[in-house]
């Protein structure tokens, strides 16, 4: 059994390959390839505590895994992190474990992921101005995502906490240059914005990571031609987009509809009150990279993708992850005989 860190994984995989293993599991959902029961919930009530096992199956690639992510709020007063996640990967022909690896830092990868290969599919090619709303800890792959796909002359950043905003831009102008991506893509500068109506105009990418239970912006004041990536809320409660914003675009797309119509609040709250039908989006992602609907036609069209994230995607940058370091020799390796 091989045990592979964060570490383990930043040595041998980086942004583009993990949008390659994200591309891969949007077209294999979306052609129904991918097994994935309902995820499991066991409650320590005690600390108020939630276990979740989220496994999948993709038999014809021989993928085969879960992700087990604990949520335990009490872990904050102790100085512990309050999610911690850790994938599980099978042999598919034998079923023994082959690999264990940091679910954590591979869920901040794919979702990161999954903006970068939105991003590369449907947004523009010549943009200047990106938009960044969040700061916590999806942020950083969020912003590493966009600057792998497009070359921006400048990224702005919202967030609630205007010093931990400013913080934040420090950082990541600091981080940048050590990132695996174009170096043409590193000259960019990092801004911090107190209000999301005053970045937003000029901007030709917006990318949503929190989980706001309103809209984050006017969405009046989009520009043509700009690409929305909404992957921060999760429930039917939260909502990163106005109803402005998404009866705007000329294009959405989502990851997988079943889990759209569960947890996207975004636009569950418009259907529920009758301003959508639940067929109003475009296609899944995965039908646009399978060619079974169209992408952007024009410069001008407002784009949205809505991601509340699928299994298919840990499961595929995990196996990736796996056979990469085994390639390599990274990590650490195990034998309980």
């Amino acid at each position: 059994m091989l045990i592979l860190t964060r570490k383990d994984i930043d040595k041998i995989y980086t942004m583009q390959d993990c949008i390659d293993s994200v591309t891969e599991a949007f077209a294999l959902s979306s052609s129904k390839q991918v097994k994935s029961p309902v995820r499991s919930k066991l409650t320590v009530e005690h600390v108020q505590g939630n276990a979740l096992f989220m496994p999948g199956l993709v038999e014809e690639k021989g993928y085969l895994g879960a992700k087990i992510v604990s949520v335990f709020p009490q872990n904050s007063a102790k100085g512990k992190a309050v999610v911690n996640a850790t994938i599980v990967m099978l042999e598919v022909e034998t079923g023994e474990v082959k690999a264990l690896i940091d679910g954590t830092y591979v869920t901040k990868m794919r979702t990161g992921a999954a903006t970068g290969a939105s991003i590369k599919l449907l947004a523009r090619e010549n943009v200047k101005t990106g938009v960044l709303f969040g700061t916590g800890g999806q942020a950083e792959k969020q912003l590493e995502a966009m600057i792998a796909t497009r070359k921006f002359d400048e990224i702005r950043v919202v967030g609630r906490n205007f010093e931990k905003t400013i913080n934040f831009c420090e950082k990541m102008s600091e981080i940048i240059p050590y990132m695996k991506v174009s170096e043409e893509n590193k000259n960019v500068n990092i801004t911090a914005y107190k209000d999301g109506n005053d970045a937003v105009p000029e901007a030709d990418v917006i990318v949503l990571a929190t989980t706001s239970d309103r809209g984050l912006f006017d969405g009046n004041l989009l520009k043509s031609g700009v690409h929305i990536s909404g992957v921060g809320s999760y429930t039917k409660q939260m909502c990163e987009m106005d109803k402005t914003t998404v009866l705007t675009a000329d294009k959405v797309y989502i990851d997988d509809r079943d889990a759209m119509l569960e947890e996207a609040g975004d636009f569950t709250q418009l259907i529920d009150a009758g301003i959508l039908s639940d067929d109003f989006y475009t296609g899944e992602i995965g039908d646009l990279i399978l060619g079974k609907v169209p992408g952007r036609e024009t410069e001008d069209e407002i784009t949205i993708f809505k991601s509340v994230g699928i299994s298919a995607q840990d499961l595929v940058a995990a196996e990736s992850i796996y056979k990469k370091a085994v390639e390599l020799g990274v990590g650490l390796v195990v034998d309980f005989d």
